[in-house]
């Protein structure tokens, strides 16, 4: 998933599975060259999160495949 801010940098959440469970990291990524300091510091202090969620909310972060297109096993 991705969020756009006002100024153009790009934050995407990265569903990761550790410890049993699904987490999401926040990642920041330059969309522009100006962009490139923003996101590395924002990157840098968010690098050592990771946000726990239930399988219910990843689900709806990110549903299976088979959920969206039928026969998609």
């Amino acid at each position: 998933m991705r969020a756009t801010t006002f100024d153009g940098l790009a934050i995407d959440a990265e569903i990761i599975e550790a410890d049993g469970r699904p987490w999401v990291k926040l990642v920041a990524r330059a969309s522009a060259p100006e962009h490139e300091a923003a996101a590395l510091a924002l990157n840098n202090h968010a690098a050592a999160w990771a946000y726990g969620l239930s399988e219910q909310d990843a689900r709806a972060l990110a549903p299976p495949l088979a959920s969206l297109v039928p026969g998609a096993d």
